[in-house]
């Protein structure tokens, strides 16, 4: 799982942002209510986040006169329970399958791991919203072990519908998240 949020920048210095990839652990439990039709559920244990960075006297922020320079590395971790309906293709004990649907995040805990001149943001978790929804949309493979339990292979991809900062963190400058 990554995340990638744009930063507003300034003039000629700006900062940018890096994908920060995480851990994805959880059960998966599946009801078909035929050979083509499903719904699915479970919990997963998620690792998000953004590592931001700040080159030598970047003006980023948009404060005049604080020049700022370092890396701002922001880790979150969240319990989410998706719920999908899945669509399975074709005959077969191996078969091709679409999957959608909503999915929500409950925030277990944050952290922030700032270097160079940025100044870390004081009690993170009051400035984050503890619920995180998106949509999930992916597909994959399943393969039937002889008319039983199926090992699926599966991709996703999942965005978005939750601003991560419920308020702008009180900091020297501001904080484009």
């Amino acid at each position: 799982e990554s995340v990638k949020i744009p930063v507003t920048t300034q003039g000629d210095n700006s900062a940018s942002t890096g994908f920060k990839f995480g851990l994805v652990l959880g059960l998966n439990l599946e009801h078909r209510f035929s050979d083509n039709w499903g719904i699915s559920t479970g919990v997963l244990f998620l690792q998000k986040g953004v590592d931001e960075q700040y080159p030598t006297s970047s003006t980023a922020r948009g404060v005049n006169r604080f020049d700022t320079s370092g890396n701002d590395n922001f880790s979150m971790n969240y319990i989410e329970v998706p719920f999908l309906l899945k669509m399975a293709f074709g005959y077969g004990e191996i078969r091709p399958f679409l999957f959608a649907g909503p999915s929500f995040g409950f925030l277990v805990s944050e952290s922030e791991a700032p270097d160079g001149d940025i100044p870390p943001i004081n009690d993170l978790k009051s400035y984050l919203n503890t619920i995180d929804y998106s949509i999930v949309l992916g597909g994959g493979v399943m393969a039937r072990i002889y008319k039983g339990p199926a090992i699926t292979f599966d991709a996703e991809y999942e965005t978005g519908l939750a601003k991560i900062f419920k308020s702008e963190p009180t900091r020297p400058f501001s904080a484009p998240i």
